[in-house]
């Protein structure tokens, strides 16, 4: 297991709504561990196993 972070610029949420369906997209992704997006931030924050998945995925 090797356990990465990474926080993502996210660009075309233009609600809340819009940011939860993508944390649920990202939370659905193999080898991801934690997701929390933010709409404010326009970033979502990812704890994921980079041996399963890919950052660039």
């Amino acid at each position: 297991m090797e356990i990465k972070f990474k926080k993502f610029g996210i660009e075309g949420m233009h609600c809340n709504g819009c940011a939860a369906k993508v944390e649920n997209k990202i939370r659905d992704m193999e080898g991801v561990q934690t997701v929390k997006v933010s709409k404010p931030d326009d970033s979502a924050e990812v704890v994921f196993d980079g041996s399963v998945i890919d950052e660039k995925r």
